[in-house]
């Protein structure tokens, strides 16, 4: 993890995750992702591709009924089956990176809950019973 630049911009750090999605990345950088520094910065990068492939789920949709609505006026059948497939094929496509997006958004809230039980492992059991027997509590 020596070789990966800790200073990247969101763009190159966005490049580095879409190269997790497509399990296209070397063992350095999915290691950088991983790194307790970078999951909240891991986190809302998922968050807002997720987003904006719910948003291009809603736009194909959307596309859809139209040309659902041009066949029907036209009576071009075929112009219809045509478009559908095309967008039936990218939202399959955006299907395989939407199950990716998720899958890493359940290894973020697994790694961060990892980080969070070693911090709690920090405390010894004197501190914690300190921490229980506060007055007032």
């Amino acid at each position: 993890m020596d070789n990966v630049d800790r200073s990247m911009d969101e763009e190159q750090f966005s490049a580095i995750v879409n190269l997790d999605l497509r399990d296209d990345i070397d063992d350095e950088h999915a290691m950088f992702l991983r790194d307790p520094e970078n999951l909240d910065r891991w986190h809302s990068e998922l968050v807002k591709i997720k987003g904006e492939l719910q948003t291009q789920f809603a736009r194909t949709k959307s596309e859809l009924e139209e040309a659902r609505q041009r066949g029907y006026e036209t009576g071009d059948r075929n112009g219809f089956f045509e478009r559908k497939a095309e967008l039936e094929e990218r939202r399959a496509r955006m299907g395989v990176v939407l199950r990716s997006t998720e899958k890493r958004l359940r290894e973020v809230k697994l790694l961060r809950r990892e980080r969070s039980d070693r911090n709690f492992e920090r405390y010894t059991p004197t501190s914690l019973t300190r921490i229980r027997m506060r007055p007032g509590r």
